[in-house]
């Protein structure tokens, strides 16, 4: 964790709470194409530690890590994926579903794009056009 950042923060507090400890990665035990690849330390680490631990699903919007992880056998979902699955089972509504999509098709700061962010938009209301 980056110190000074608010997610920092947020997840010390939380690994506090919940007793937690955070697992290291080592860079020696990932399979080659995982150090080679071109990917953000959490991107790597991500999924370093859901092949040593076999999870189900990783969570990623970085197309790179997301095609790495398909190719270990790693299912995942990105922003847009779990935003949907939230609309899907009620726990967001249809205004705040466009809304949250709205937003990220705006902003410069995500990784996102903007034509992805329409696509989905529109295959998930496709059927109240």
């Amino acid at each position: 964790m980056r110190q000074g950042y608010e997610d920092a923060y947020r997840l010390e507090a939380f690994f506090l709470v919940e007793n937690w400890t955070p697992r290291e990665i080592d860079l020696e035990t990932l399979a080659t194409d995982l150090r080679e690849a071109h990917l953000d330390a959490g991107e790597r680490d991500t999924l370093g530690l859901a092949l040593a631990s076999s999870v189900a699903l990783v969570l990623m919007d970085e197309s790179a890590g997301r095609e790495l992880a398909r190719k270990h056998g790693v299912r995942v979902c990105g922003s847009l994926g779990v935003l949907v699955e939230a609309h899907q089972r009620g726990l967001i509504g249809s205004a705040q579903l466009r809304a949250y999509f709205t937003e990220m098709a705006r902003r410069e700061d995500t990784w996102v794009s903007r034509a992805l962010v329409e696509r989905v938009l529109g295959e998930v209301f496709a059927d109240q056009v």
